[in-house]
C-alpha cells in the first residue's frame, strides 16, 4: 500500500554565490540532469539573494515552484532579505499538496520503511514469550 503522493521536499540553501542568477541556474540545471524527475531537487536557496524553483508557462503566465516532474522552465526569484520567508511559503505549498499516511503510529512506522532498515522481525515464541 503506498501512502504518499509526493516525494520530500528538497531545497539546497547556500549564504552566498559569487556567480550571476543565469550562472545559478544552468549550474543547479546540471547538478539535476542526470536525476530522474522524481529525485531532483526542488530548488536552491541563497540568503539574500533569491530562490531558483522549478516553473512553467502552460498558457503564457509563469507558474512557479512546480514539482520538478512538472516543470518546463526554471525561475530566478530575487528576494533579498525576504529569501527564507519565500522559501517557507514554497515548503507550505509543498506540504499542502503532500498527502501523509493514515494517522497511526504504526502507519507511519510502515511508511518511513523503519521495519526494513536494521529492525529485528521476528515471532515472539523466539525470545520466549
Amino acid at each position: 500500500m503506498e501512502y504518499a503522493t509526493s516525494k520530500p521536499f528538497a531545497v539546497a540553501v547556500a549564504y552566498a554565490a559569487s556567480k550571476s542568477e543565469p550562472d545559478l541556474m544552468y549550474a543547479f540545471a546540471q547538478a539535476n540532469k542526470s536525476l530522474d524527475p522524481v529525485d531532483r531537487a526542488d530548488g536552491v536557496l541563497i540568503l539574500g539573494r533569491g530562490l531558483i524553483v522549478w516553473a512553467s508557462e502552460p498558457d503564457g503566465s509563469p507558474q512557479l515552484a512546480l514539482p520538478p516532474t512538472e516543470a518546463t522552465h526554471m525561475a530566478w526569484i530575487p528576494a533579498c532579505e525576504d529569501a527564507m520567508l519565500l522559501l517557507y511559503l514554497f515548503l507550505v505549498n509543498a506540504l499542502a499538496s503532500h498527502l501523509p499516511p493514515p494517522y497511526s503510529p504504526g502507519a507511519y512506522i510502515e511508511a518511513a520503511g523503519v521495519l526494513n532498515h536494521g529492525s529485528w522481525l521476528g515471532s515472539l515464541s523466539q525470545i520466549g514469550l
